[in-house]
């Protein structure tokens, strides 16, 4: 994935991997994966508003923690 910088503990797909082979199926699985991820980003983002770029508290959290 290019939306990172590459580094020794990141695992990464392997480009033009054969589907049959070893590599292919690595890189298919890590694909799901990552694919799953992005969309819990995405329904962590829609639940708590705060972990958007703004990253605003709408309420001071004293309030927040009364809901």
């Amino acid at each position: 994935d290019s939306g990172y910088v590459l580094e020794p503990y990141l695992m990464t797909p392997i480009r033009n991997a054969p589907l049959d082979s070893p590599e292919g199926r690595y890189t298919a699985c890590h694909c799901q994966t990552r694919n799953c991820v992005e969309r819990l980003f995405g329904v962590m983002k829609s639940e708590w508003r705060c972990l958007l770029k703004e990253r605003i508290l709408k309420y001071a959290p004293p309030t927040a923690a009364r809901f």
